[in-house]
């Protein structure tokens, strides 16, 4: 699989693993691809930044509480401090 061949709306957060990017898709589904989360975050400047090492769709959100935000997969994520103000 290569970035141009993933679409936007299949993903729902990807995850910082040193200098490659493990991207979890809606279907449960992960690529590991072989750029930074930074990088991907300039292809698809529509995800936020949670933390450190985690970026999501926003579109993808069921629920937002202060400490985690939780996916409509079920799925959820750590907010960290410095990003709270989602």
């Amino acid at each position: 699989m290569r970035l141009k061949e993933i679409n936007y709306n299949s993903i729902e957060a990807i995850q910082a693993a040193g200098p490659y990017a493990v991207i979890h898709f809606r279907n449960g589904k992960t690529f590991v691809a072989s750029r930074s989360l930074k990088y991907l975050q300039g292809v698809w400047p529509q995800l936020v930044r949670i933390s450190r090492t985690h970026a999501i769709n926003p579109d993808q959100v069921l629920f937002k509480g202060e400490n985690e935000v939780v996916m409509k997969s079920k799925r959820s994520y750590a907010v960290k401090r410095p990003w709270r103000r989602l």
